[in-house]
């Protein structure tokens, strides 16, 4: 993949243009940042131009080295949410309790691999995640079910409840499953590992369908 280099985004995105011979509105609706420089006396922006057919192809290939090593051999489908610019890789293979592990702690970690893999050759405009044997979309079930319960917890005894640590994708899931209920807020809180949803009784208030209001910390 090649990158292109400007002093501003549209610096760069002319740049990519007379480079490849494509038009500039072509360069716009492919091009992402990957870097962002800037000192007292310069700016520089660094784009590549991609899509997420491409990112998606770079992570299967990814995923069959990290997988070769547990002696796993897989396929791969892609379902690609544009909303969000989450790329969901489902592993289909006969070993799939292996690719999963206790808990999904194997699912996890494959998942940071590949999210990092992708992030230092893209950037961070995509999301990754993995799924296996259907596990992801059987836990967003349970968390949503746990969080609709703890709504109308809140609901009835005014009182905040503080959810367990979850990943991004989890915490997405729930703000979703929340999203047009009265008279509550749910937002996130904590860094890293220990970032968590915390459910409020507020009057008035309607909770909003975007997530965090910003894109998610882990």
């Amino acid at each position: 993949m090649e990158n292109y280099v400007g002093k501003t985004l549209i610096d760069a995105m002319k740049n990519a243009s007379k480079a490849t011979g494509l038009s500039l509105e072509t360069v716009r609706g492919i091009a992402h940042v990957i870097a962002e420089k800037k000192t007292l006396l310069s700016s520089q922006v660094i784009i590549g131009l991609f899509s997420e057919r491409d990112v998606y192809a770079y992570a299967c290939t990814y995923l069959d080295k990290v997988l070769a090593l547990l002696r796993v051999r897989a396929s791969y489908k892609l379902d690609y949410d544009s909303s969000n610019q989450v790329i969901k890789i489902i592993i289909e293979t006969d070993r799939g309790s292996q690719v999963i592990g206790r808990n999904g702690e194997n699912l996890k970690a494959i998942n940071t691999l590949v999210r990092s893999a992708i992030f230092n050759r893209y950037g961070g405009d995509y999301r990754i995640l993995l799924d296996c044997d259907g596990y992801k979309d059987i836990k967003y079930q349970k968390i949503i079910s746990m969080a609709k319960r703890a709504a109308e917890d809140v609901l009835a005894s005014h009182l905040p409840t503080v959810l367990p640590p979850m990943p991004a994708d989890e915490r997405m899931v729930i703000h979703r499953a929340l999203s047009g209920l009265r008279d509550l807020e749910v937002s996130s809180t904590g860094d890293g590992k220990h970032r968590h949803i915390v459910i409020r009784y507020c009057p008035g208030s309607l909770v909003r369908s975007d997530y965090d209001r910003a894109k998610p910390k882990a």
